[in-house]
């Protein structure tokens, strides 16, 4: 049997070790080719669909959360609790749907949604109270209701429909709340200014 020189065996298993270390070290195009089509088989309206229910969402856990701090009533705490609970949980749900499907969320509200964030942490008392129930409560879910509706409707990917159509009571239930809510805050402005007016005469 013919044995190799030294120096040419040397080089023969630098040049195996080299490709060994090239192959495993290779970045793995299955996972990424797989994230790309799972991204591309998405409709772009359930991708559109998804980012909005995703700031939304977000933008309700903010807002929930400085109703937990600043409010003084314990029924806009005990509301805001619940939407802290249902939207983190719903929020979570989301950001595992669109992992799966390779579609990257914001994780954050919107610049709309951070204005009036911004005005609602402005507000204390009981303007604070009547401006959550408004804005936070019941025109933030009117919106997402109309989103969510427009998804069960016209949606494209099943599991995305789904995920819609599994959270939309929950939407529903807590716009029903935050209309009491609305009333009940809009009586104790009324209260307050009738007394204010009373004080001046």
């Amino acid at each position: 049997m013919t044995r190799l020189h030294p120096v040419l065996l040397a080089a023969f298993l630098a040049a195996s070790l080299h490709t060994s270390v090239q192959a495993q070290s290779a970045p793995s195009t299955t996972s990424r080719d797989t994230s790309t089509q799972a991204r591309q088989s998405v409709p772009e309206a359930d991708r559109d669909f998804m980012k909005a229910a995703a700031e939304a969402g977000h933008a309700e856990v903010q807002g929930a959360r400085l109703a937990l701090s600043k409010s003084t009533s314990p029924e806009v705490k005990t509301y805001a609790q619940m939407l802290v609970d249902d939207h983190t949980r719903a929020n979570t749900q989301l950001e595992q749907l669109a992992k799966s499907k390779g579609v990257k969320l914001p994780t954050e509200p919107s610049l709309m949604h951070k204005g009036k964030l911004q005005m609602l942490k402005m507000s204390k008392g009981a303007d604070f109270d009547k401006r959550f129930a408004e804005e936070m409560g019941v025109e933030a879910h009117r919106k997402v209701i109309e989103l969510f509706r427009d998804e069960v409707a016209n949606g494209r990917d099943p599991q995305i429909k789904s995920f819609a159509q599994e959270t939309l009571p929950k939407l529903e239930h807590h716009l029903e709340l935050a209309q009491q809510l609305q009333n009940e805050a809009d009586k104790q402005v009324q209260d307050k200014d009738n007394r204010r007016s009373g004080d001046k005469k």
